[in-house]
């Protein structure tokens, strides 16, 4: 029941706020609140008339009027008040507020009717109303005006009505309406004061405000509820190129006709949602300057509420922020060019980087270069005492310039941009070559107008220049000089890397040239080395550090009678008596802890056969392929020569010298040739799989370590040959 009622006087309330509300056409505040306050005078008459009106039983009507007759006359008052309605929504307030008094008058007169009695004359106090009226409704002048008009007629009344007495009806209702009006009249006047400060506060508040909008950049709209535009700020000439008059009280649809389709839907949907949420929303937009051109503006729409129905209308603050895009453009513009340098240089780099050879070097900086910095025809030249030779070019052939006969007469000294950069070490540019007054001028090349260029460096020296020339001024620009420093810089890294390779593989080639001279050497000792394990007189076993037999020469097979095959992994003691075993694995001992060979003399035993036979060992160490420790053992019959001992002690002592000769030789050839060429073998492997990973140092390092055991190898050889001339004379001795 409440929710109804609420709802019931709610809507009496809104109907009642729609009656009353001024004419759009009314913008003058006071004018709005004199107009609202007669609509409601207005209805408030028309309500009390249709009471009035209805079939009450409170008296049979007013004076000599039937209750028939009232009703007309209450019904002939509502048409008159509804038509003064209408005139007061149409914008004729005063002929609307004369009616108004007037009608009241005339009312009150009839009301008295027929003043055949003096008691009727009391209806006439009412005539209090429609002067009070006049004065709040009109102007004090007009209340006075209408105070005489009352009384003459007042005074007159007797001549139509004899009953009445004028000067009772002056002295007493007379009286009574001029004190009654002006007690109403200066409570009137009171509330004007109260009003007309009040007013003058708002309106003092409302010139400093419009002082502030009328001077603010930005441009201020008042939307009100119905979508029309209530005010517009002088500021819009300048935003948009309309007048103030122009949009003044125009549909907001007619202003948002100028904004860009594109952000059409989006500028719609930010207010609505600005109104639905009561925040206030800010959004960027385009719109249609007067001339044609569109501008980026900022709009905050903020919702107003000050009607019951939560909606007040909305006000939009704009301002011109195409400077602001425009200059984020250029930054975006900026950046994006900038990002596209970077991977331009960065895909630059990785490009000179993959490849060692020069020349593909050199090819790909200029070509990778005009993605970098566009230019028309450029030069790689690198610095050759006083002046610059060009090592690669492009685009000067098509043009028909020679570089090759142009640079000799360029120097360094001569050529100021050089000199700069050489200074610096800085790149540079020249926006036109017309302008630059240090601009060396060479007839081939006068079709020149744009320069850049920039240093190349190994290390701190500046080696070359990079030098891009175009045909159109003003094509370089500040910016461009970064990429351009950084792509040189990536340049002389790809350029100082192929130099160093070049070197490097001539190093490389002479180092190949005397490792397989320093092999063919050492393959020469091998040959030697294995020529006299397997033509050996004596057998010779190689013996693992286990004691057990690797290896055995074909005089062991035919000194023990075994195959090759049957003797690997036997251990070494089985081929020698018992009553030998101590003999040999003391010699063993002493072989193993203070010397490098032994020889002892033991009794063998040959396959198949329990007949011993005394026998010379001699045994020395060695390293193996593999790095492990081995046992070279030399055996020889001396069964047949011990009877003979004494005779040919002198003899066997050669021998044996011999014998130890040799096994410093398989020693020496084992161990001294193999170590070297394990270490040239894994050093040439390293710069082979990975010379584009390796530093300079490492490289060098690997180098100088083939260096190295190539001299250590071309010693052995000398040695060895000077070793065999020792045993050659000693044979011939």
């Amino acid at each position: 029941m409440n929710l109804l009622e609420n709802r019931f006087f709610r809507f009496i309330k809104q109907t009642w706020l729609r009656w009353v509300e001024p004419p759009p056409s009314l913008q003058d505040a006071t004018r709005r609140r004199q107009s609202r306050f007669l609509a409601s005078t207005i209805l408030a008459l028309i309500f009390v008339a249709l009471f009035l009106a209805l079939p009450i039983p409170l008296s049979d009507g007013f004076g000599v009027l039937t209750r028939f007759s009232q009703v007309h006359v209450l019904l002939i008052g509502v048409l008159v008040l509804v038509l003064a309605h209408r005139l007061n929504h149409r914008g004729s307030y005063r002929a609307a507020a004369w009616l108004v008094v007037a009608y009241s008058v005339i009312f009150v007169f009839i009301g008295g009717l027929p003043y055949t009695e003096p008691t009727d004359a009391s209806f006439l106090i009412y005539l209090a109303i429609p002067i009070t009226l006049a004065g709040l409704l009109l102007s004090g002048t007009a209340a006075i005006g209408l105070l005489i008009t009352v009384l003459l007629l007042m005074g007159l009344l007797p001549m139509l009505f004899p009953a009445m007495n004028s000067l009772a009806l002056l002295y007493e209702q007379g009286s009574f309406i001029i004190v009654l009006s002006a007690i109403g009249w200066a409570a009137f006047n009171h509330i004007s004061h109260i009003e007309q400060d009040r007013q003058a506060v708002v309106v003092e508040q409302e010139r400093r405000l419009r002082l502030i909008t009328n001077n603010m950049h930005e441009v201020i709209f008042y939307v009100d509820a119905q979508g029309n535009i209530g005010y517009v700020s002088p500021s819009i000439q300048s935003l948009l190129g309309y007048s103030q008059e122009e949009l003044y009280n125009s549909p907001i649809a007619y202003y948002m006709e100028s904004t860009h389709p594109d952000d059409l839907q989006m500028t719609f949907t930010r207010i609505q949602q600005a109104i639905q949420a009561r925040e206030p929303q800010s959004f960027e937009h385009r719109a249609l300057h007067k001339d044609g051109h569109f501008i980026w503006i900022e709009t905050v729409a903020v919702p107003l509420t000050m009607n019951d129905n939560g909606n007040g209308g909305i006000v939009f603050t704009s301002r011109d922020i195409s400077e602001r895009k425009q200059a984020q453009e250029r930054l975006s513009a900026i950046e994006r060019r900038r990002r596209a340098l970077a991977e331009s240089v960065t895909e630059a780099a990785v490009a000179l980087t993959s490849t060692l050879n020069l020349d593909e070097v050199l090819e790909r900086i200029l070509s990778y270069a005009g993605r970098v910095m566009p230019f028309d025809a450029g030069w790689i030249g690198l610095i050759d005492g006083a002046g610059v030779y060009p090592v690669r070019s492009q685009g000067y052939a098509e043009r028909g310039v020679q570089l090759s006969k142009i640079m000799p007469y360029i120097t360094i000294h001569n050529t100021p941009v050089w000199q700069e950069m050489l200074k610096s070490h800085k790149p540079l540019f020249v926006v036109d070559t017309l302008d630059y007054k240090d601009w060396v001028r060479i007839p081939e090349l006068s079709w020149v107008r744009g320069y850049a260029a920039a240093p190349i460096h190994a290390g701190e020296q500046i080696v070359g220049f990079i030098s891009l020339d175009s045909a159109h001024p003003n094509l370089f620009e500040e910016e461009d000089l970064d990429a351009l420093e950084a792509f040189a810089e990536q340049a002389g890294i790809a350029i100082q890397n192929a130099l160093s390779y070049q070197t490097i593989q001539q190093r490389a080639g002479q180092l190949e040239q005397r490792v397989q001279e320093s092999s063919a050497e050492a393959s020469l000792a091998n040959v030697r080395a294995e020529t006299i394990l397997y033509h050996s007189s004596d057998a010779i076993l190689l013996v693992r550090d286990n004691r057990t037999i690797a290896q055995v020469n074909p005089a062991f097979s035919r000194l023990f009678g075994y195959d090759a095959a049957e003797m690997n992994g036997k251990r070494l003691e089985t081929l020698f008596d018992e009553n030998s075993h101590e003999t040999l694995l003391q010699a063993l001992e002493r072989l193993s802890t203070v010397s490098t060979s032994e020889r002892v003399e033991v009794l063998a035993i040959r396959k198949g056969s329990d007949e011993t036979f005394s026998a010379d060992i001699a045994l020395a160490l060695m390293v193996g392929a593999a790095g492990e420790q081995m046992l070279v053992c030399s055996i020889r019959d001396i069964s047949a020569f011990y009877a003979a001992r004494e005779g040919l002690r002198q003899a066997l002592e050669k021998e044996h010298e011999i014998n130890r000769m040799k096994t410093r030789i398989v020693t020496t050839v084992s161990h001294e040739f193999r170590t070297p060429l394990s270490i040239i073998l894994s050093a040439s492997e390293l710069l082979y799989r990975y010379e584009g990973r390796l530093t300079p140092e490492r490289r060098e390092t690997h180098l100088k370590n083939i260096q190295e055991q190539v001299q250590h190898m071309t010693t052995l050889v000398e040695k060895m040959v000077d070793i065999d001339q020792i045993k050659t004379e000693h044979l011939d001795m």
